[in-house]
């Protein structure tokens, strides 16, 4: 069928494939009508209507189903093609051509050491339908097959591809092993069984292009095969087995490790039947209808375009590497800040003692490493001896013999053991280093880069002087000297040796060795290369600090590595007078997303400085002391100003050069002012409380945007839990001790006021005591007065008003009592 512009094309499945087809008619041929859906139902009604019809089996086959039945049963009068993509997965269970019994041998034989399938593993060809045995699970899928097969006729063109698993644009099936890769899981990528068994796939890009092909290839110009066939391969050329697919995900993304999965344990993995389908196809379709390597994005298969299917997932599922580089002058807060990001954006952070620390660690692990290697080859030769020794000695002599050498063994062991220069790998002999298996020579020979890359230091004062003593020193003694000239020199010598040092001199510091700009750009380099900083990111704090350290950090090409006892000038190589530098591009994974320069006054840094004392700046003991002295503060503070100038600083150089990926990438740039933050950076805060608002850092956040990860994984959620758990927990604690407080405080009143009342009870009581003695005491004079003098003539005239009883008797007794008052007379 020849292609008509205007046509209109129906695809139907999954968002993953079904977006991507509909995006690849719609670049090649703008002008079709594109219909995609997930449902035959929602769109049912433009069945009829399409000319081309792309359906994909996914989780059922009831819209393939129907759609051919409507198609075979219903009348139209132009071509129509029916293309249906299924899966590998309806060959999954075919047995190969030869005999059974060959099987035997092909099990037995030994396979590639890269865990490819042997040679001798039966090809299966697209005419060879008729033999494919589907997966149980996949039985319908074959059922369909075959009435897409007989549906074909002259209007109605049907075909089947058979797609390998599919990958690329974000990935699908293999999505779980990619996310587990990207997140570093420590117990590395899963191999099931054997992995050595081959996966027939295709990058859904490819997969896309093989389907419009189809949908838009002339049938008499057809070349693809004969006009009946109707099934085709949809794979790339790659044949990979399992293992291989594993370890160039591990070799780009992993942190290297596998873990065995075994038969039974199988169905705890979803999609396991993609992954162990153990399948070799030859796609001879694909290859005659695609046959310009242009139209390809993965021809040559998952294996070899590792790189680019790995930068498609992370744009695809939005997790690029999120790269930021924190500059400032020194007392800026760029380590205080970098930590904050951290904590925001769960990204590696390092400073440039963190990496020069991890670098020397380095060369310890490698020592290790090799020594335990050493000492398991040793033992292996040891065992391998004994049991030659066992085999050919018989009787009592050959058991004593046995005895000897264990003893013999043990004493090498501990004579080894004893030995210094066993621990040194360099100090193997010839015979030894012509034994080392291959991983031990890569071993061997990146501890001699190591070693090499720390030898790269800077010259202390105390060194160079020594160095121009001892060369004065060769030169005196090839200079001939008369004798009262050799006395004079020799006193001289002598009153040198006998000066004595100042106090001054004696406690004066040895000077910290330092390492060359470019043996910090390896140690970067190596730094930046590891699986942590690739798939996440990182942040850079104060590095670099000079143009020149951010040119041979990030500039293309390998950096020169001096041999041993060789030494190298620092910097970048110097150019013949007049010549201008060549404009280099710089590695796109080292350049930064984003620069953040903190600034501040001088004023402002120096009172900072003052006020966080010498021992600021997040280090210990003497390094730090000397840090942050003032002395030493103005010096790095005159070297930060130098090299970083408004036009021609690190900043500047960072926003203007170019990158050697296809795709041109910007670096933002922005200062930020931190004179308004406090002198003394604020505590952490506690559990309970909630972070301080710090402008700064809101204004950084806001400039870099939201966080390129899939969020918290399960361990941090979980971790995130039993912190909650924990604060809530010492929440409760704490209204608890509150609780107990305040009542063991009311108690401690109500006693204090019980004892208070108590008291005051008793003081009432006893200055009521004291008043009652007083009146008691006071009114002895009137009692005795009245006794004497009122009472005896009151009494007697009571009685008289009692005899008599007068009508007014208070009348009665006062004349009764002034008539016989005795004082009147």
């Amino acid at each position: 069928m020849a292609s008509d512009p205007s046509q209109k094309v129906l695809i139907i499945g999954e968002p993953y494939f079904s977006d991507v087809v509909a995006d690849t008619f719609r670049t090649k041929r703008p002008e079709m009508e594109l219909i995609s859906d997930t449902l035959l139902a929602n769109v049912k009604s433009e069945l009829l209507a399409s000319d081309v019809l792309v359906f994909q089996l996914s989780n059922g086959v009831e819209d393939a189903t129907t759609a051919l039945k409507i198609l075979t049963h219903s009348k139209f009068e132009n071509e129509k093609t029916f293309i249906l993509v299924s899966s590998v997965q309806t060959w999954a269970e075919t047995r190969p051509r030869t005999n059974i019994d060959l099987e035997v041998e092909a099990t037995n034989a030994d396979d590639d050491d890269d865990g490819a399938g042997g040679e001798d593993e039966d090809t299966f060809t697209e005419d060879m339908y008729n033999m494919r045995v589907p997966h149980v699970k996949y039985s319908a899928w074959k059922e369909v097959e075959k009435l897409v097969k007989q549906a074909n006729g002259p209007l109605l063109h049907t075909y089947v591809l058979f797609a390998g698993l599919l990958y690329g644009e974000g990935e699908d099936k293999l999505h779980p092993v990619f996310k587990q890769a990207w997140h570093r899981a420590p117990e590395g990528l899963p191999i099931f069984g054997s992995g050595k068994n081959p996966v027939p796939m295709i990058h859904i890009r490819d997969l896309s292009t093989f389907v419009f092909k189809f949908a838009t290839r002339d049938r008499k110009d057809d070349d693809a095969g004969p006009d009946d066939q109707r099934y085709f391969f949809a794979t790339d050329q790659g044949n990979c087995s399992w293992h291989q697919i594993i370890k160039a995900i591990n070799d780009t993304m992993g942190i290297g490790k596998t873990y065995r999965v075994l038969e039974r344990d199988f169905v705890l993995y979803e999609n396991i039947e993609h992954f162990i389908i153990g399948l070799r196809v030859e796609a001879q379709g694909i290859t005659t209808i695609m046959e310009d390597e242009e139209e390809w994005v993965a021809q040559a298969g998952f294996v070899e375009n590792i790189q680019k299917v790995v930068q498609e997932y992370k744009v695809g599922r939005k997790v690029l590497p999120l790269r930021i580089c924190v500059n400032g002058p020194p007392a800026s807060g760029k380590t205080y800040y970098s930590r904050k990001l951290l904590d925001h954006f769960n990204l590696p952070h390092f400073t440039i003692k963190d990496v020069i620390q991890q670098y020397e660690q380095q060369e310890v692990d490698l020592r290790e490493e090799l020594q335990r290697r050493k000492r398991a080859r040793r033992e292996a030769a040891r065992r391998a001896k004994q049991e030659e020794k066992r085999a050919e000695g018989e009787g009592g002599e050959g058991d004593d013999d046995d005895d000897d050498d264990g003893n013999d063994d043990r004493d090498d062991q501990l004579d080894d053991d004893l030995d210094p220069d066993a621990m040194d790998p360099d100090a193997d002999d010839d015979e030894e280093e012509e034994d080392l298996d291959e991983e031990s020579e890569e071993l061997t020979e990146r501890l001699k880069q190591v070693k090499a890359v720390l030898s790269m230091k800077i010259k202390t004062k105390q060194q160079k002087e020594a160095e121009e003593d001892k060369a004065a020193g060769k030169q005196n003694k090839k200079k001939p000297a008369g004798k009262k000239g050799g006395k004079a020199a020799g006193k001289g010598n002598a009153a040198a040796e006998s000066t004595p040092t100042t106090p001054d001199e004696q406690k004066k510091p040895e000077e910290p060795p330092r390492y060359q700009d470019r043996c910090l750009a390896i140690m970067y380099r190596w730094k930046l290369a590891q699986p942590a900083c690739r798939n996440q990111g990182w942040i850079m704090d104060g590095f670099p600090k000079t143009v020149t350290q951010a040119r041979l950090l990030m500039e293309e090409g390998e950096i020169d590595i001096p041999e041993e006892g060789e030494e190298i000038a620092d910097g970048l190589d110097e150019l013949p007078e007049g010549e201008e530098p060549e404009l280099k591009k710089v590695e796109d994974a080292l350049l930064p997303d984003y620069v953040l320069c903190l600034n501040g006054t001088d004023q402002f840094l120096t009172e900072r400085v003052m006020k966080l004392g010498p021992g600021a700046g997040g280090d210990s003991g003497a390094q730090g002391n000397r840090k942050y002295t003032p002395e030493n503060f103005q010096r790095r503070l005159a070297h930060y100003k130098t090299h970083n100038k408004p036009l021609g600083g690190v900043a500047t150089y960072l926003e203007s050069v170019l990158t050697n990926s296809e795709s041109l990438r910007d670096v933002f740039v922005r200062d930020f002012q931190v004179d308004d933050t406090p002198l003394v950076p604020p505590p952490l805060p506690s559990i309970l409380e909630e972070p301080p608002v710090d402008p700064v850092f809101t204004e950084l956040c806001d400039f870099i945007g939201a966080p390129h990860n899939y969020g918290p994984t399960p361990q941090e959620i979980e971790t995130q839990r039993m912190l909650e758990l924990q604060r809530k927990a010492e929440q409760e604690r704490i209204r608890e001790e509150e609780q107990a407080k305040r009542a063991k405080a009311e108690a401690a009143d109500k006693e204090l006021l019980a004892q208070q009342q108590k008291e005051e009870a008793l003081r009432l009581a006893a200055i009521q005591a004291q008043e009652r003695e007083m009146l008691e005491v006071r009114k002895e004079p009137l009692k005795l007065y009245l006794m004497e003098n009122v009472i005896p003539l009151l009494t007697k005239g009571l009685i008289e008003v009692c005899e008599v009883r007068p009508t007014d008797p208070i009348d009665y007794l006062a004349e009764w009592l002034f008539r016989h008052n005795p004082h009147i007379e």
